[in-house]
Formats: structure tokens, C-alpha cells, sequence
């Protein structure tokens, strides 16, 4: 039989806890935000898609606007959307926000979850020739 005892000290140590609380696994919601004039167009058009840190499309994963999508691993996330729906050959001026940069100027959204994160991506499209 073997017994191991730990003894730490407290004294200097005022973030010390017996029992260290764990951080959840981070949390990702993805919100679609559509400016347009043509009717019909909406929301529903577009698919949206959250691509996780593993390599390959192995974990790229379509998600619902505005739900949360809860125990992520940790790592490098990549936010977008497909036109999936009849946009009547319309096109759109996108700008990704939010938690997400668009380091390459390609319309896609880059974030980096953490343990604890809970955080929004926003994707923006704005239909071209509204005169806005």
C-alpha cells in the first residue's frame, strides 16, 4: 500500500482553492444580421457554418442564427456562410464582426475559443444597390 500526502501552503497563496473550479467549455453563437429590399429575401437563405480546430471539414458543422452552440473543444474557429436559398441573383456587401476579425479581407470570420469563452460572431450582409 502506498500513501501520498500533498500539503500546500495557504499562507501567500491567496488564490489557492482545495477544489479549483473548472472552466466550462467555450460556448459560440453565430448572428445574422440581413439588410435588403428585395421581398422574399431572408435569414433562411443563408447557411451558417462554424469550422472547428481540427484539420479538414471533419468538424465544420452548419448552425442555427442566434443559438448558442455549447461544449466546444478549444482552439481556432473559422465563422461563414453559403447562399444556400433564391437570392434572385442579388449580391451582398458582407462584414464579419463581433468576436470575429476577417484577417484576410475574405468575407470569413476568424475567432480562437477558450475554456470559459461564450462568445458572438456576427455576420452582416447589406443587398448591393440600396443606395445606402
Amino acid at each position: 500500500l502506498n500513501i501520498v500526502f500533498s500539503a500546500i501552503q495557504s499562507r501567500n497563496n491567496p488564490d489557492f482553492l482545495c477544489n479549483p473550479r473548472q472552466l466550462p467549455l467555450p460556448i459560440l453563437t453565430v448572428n445574422k444580421i440581413l439588410t435588403v429590399s428585395t421581398p422574399g429575401i431572408e435569414v433562411a437563405d443563408f447557411t451558417l457554418h462554424i469550422d472547428g480546430p481540427l484539420p479538414g471539414a471533419i468538424d465544420d458543422q452548419i448552425v442555427t442564427d442566434e443559438a448558442p452552440v455549447i461544449n466546444l473543444p478549444v482552439g481556432a474557429y473559422t465563422v461563414y456562410e453559403v447562399i444556400t436559398g433564391d437570392v434572385a441573383g442579388k449580391t451582398f456587401t458582407t462584414t464579419v464582426g463581433g468576436a470575429c476579425t476577417d484577417l484576410d479581407n475574405n468575407d470569413v470570420g476568424d475567432v480562437t475559443l477558450g475554456l470559459g469563452d461564450n462568445l458572438v460572431c456576427t455576420i452582416v450582409n447589406v443587398e448591393n444597390g440600396l443606395g445606402l
